[in-house]
């Protein structure tokens, strides 16, 4: 062997940490009220726009920026909980 190739794509260590860390924001956004729930999926997940995401939920998309930014501090601290 005079050369070892690296592998391709993240270890098998990487990926049990993605699943691990995927499994606890899941958990998280499962504890929220549907409401800020939904505006996070639609925010983050389906990485629509604040208009967009006001009129699914039918906010302003002000009120809607608001509403993530309060869904987002709740999961932080969920995270936070389960990692201390």
């Amino acid at each position: 062997m005079d050369r070892i190739v690296p592998a391709l794509g993240p270890s098998p260590s990487q990926d049990a940490q993605r699943r691990e860390a995927a499994a606890l924001v899941a958990d998280a956004l499962a504890e929220l009220e549907p409401g800020h729930r939904d505006v996070v999926i639609l925010r983050n997940l389906h990485e629509l726009d604040w208009n967009a995401v006001g009129e699914k939920t039918g906010r302003s998309p002000d009120a809607a920026r608001m509403h993530w930014a309060r869904a987002m501090q709740r999961v932080g601290g969920l995270l936070k909980e389960r990692l201390s």
